[in-house]
């Protein structure tokens, strides 16, 4: 999990809760942040009650961190 919280902190997300599975973030661009990683097959869920929120559910697996490594850089730019 804190390999999670690594990478979305250096890409400027506000982490807002955790559980052992999940991390929830906020963000002002979420919106396009959910849509950059649905083009990338990368599910995530977006909160229709906060559209800022996205959580996402952890992993150890270093392809999948990889993957959102790289959406996150083509989201940021």
């Amino acid at each position: 999990s804190q390999q999670m919280r690594d990478l979305l902190e250096a890409y400027r997300l506000d982490i807002v809760g955790q559980t052992g599975l999940f991390v929830t973030v906020n963000d002002d661009d979420a919106p396009a942040l959910h849509e950059r990683l649905a083009s990338e097959a990368m599910w995530v869920r977006a909160f229709s009650y906060s559209p800022n929120w996205i959580r996402f559910g952890l992993t150890a697996d270093k392809a999948v961190l990889q993957k959102l490594e790289a959406c996150l850089i083509k989201w940021r730019a």
